[in-house]
């Protein structure tokens, strides 16, 4: 497009207010609106089109309203208030947003992809169900270099008579004693 052409259009958009009666509506329009009409009443008013009249009183600077600017400081009508009903004040200290799928899941198990028991215990925290129970029997945390042991090598049975706390190369000791025995081939 050539730079006369653009020029053309440029200023018959320009010239779109040139009009006195257009400024004058223009001004009526801006003063409906800062009265508190909405822009369908304004609309009806001045026989403009309401996209028009949005579009005129956006671009005479004025601020424009929210939606729910209409009601914001004004008591709600019965016929509004019976389809909102008031809603109780929170609980400061009640749980909020993932605080609440977490105590959900609280206690929830799961199989580890190695077959081992996995208890939820917290925010995104997860323990081995038989280190738990084997340092509830303790009544202390497992020492540093120690591991649990399944007697019947079966990882999901966490009963606490079942569970053998040991050193790690005691643990090693016993399962290449395990190996050496014919019982071993029925566990793996």
């Amino acid at each position: 497009m050539k730079q006369e052409h653009k020029n053309k259009i440029g200023a018959a958009n320009r010239s779109r207010f040139t009009k006195s009666q257009d400024k004058h509506l223009l001004g009526r329009m801006v003063a409906l609106y800062m009265d508190g009409k909405t822009l369908g009443e304004i609309s009806a008013a001045t026989g403009k089109p309401a996209m028009t009249v949005y579009r005129w009183v956006k671009n005479s600077g004025a601020t424009m309203r929210k939606v729910g600017d209409k009601h914001r400081g004004r008591n709600w009508s019965a016929a509004r208030r019976l389809h909102h009903p008031e809603t109780p004040p929170r609980d400061p200290n009640a749980p909020r947003g993932y605080e609440i799928l977490t105590q959900r899941a609280l206690g929830s198990r799961t199989i580890s992809t190695d077959g081992y028991v996995l208890i939820h215990v917290g925010r995104q925290k997860k323990q081995y169900e038989h280190i738990l129970i084997a340092e509830k029997a303790l009544g202390r945390p497992i020492p540093k270099g120690y591991v649990v042991h399944h007697i019947n090598c079966n990882k999901q049975d966490n009963r606490p008579n079942n569970l053998l706390v040991c050193s790690h190369a005691y643990h090693l000791a016993l399962h290449a004693r395990m190996r050496r025995h014919p019982y071993w081939k029925q566990f793996h």
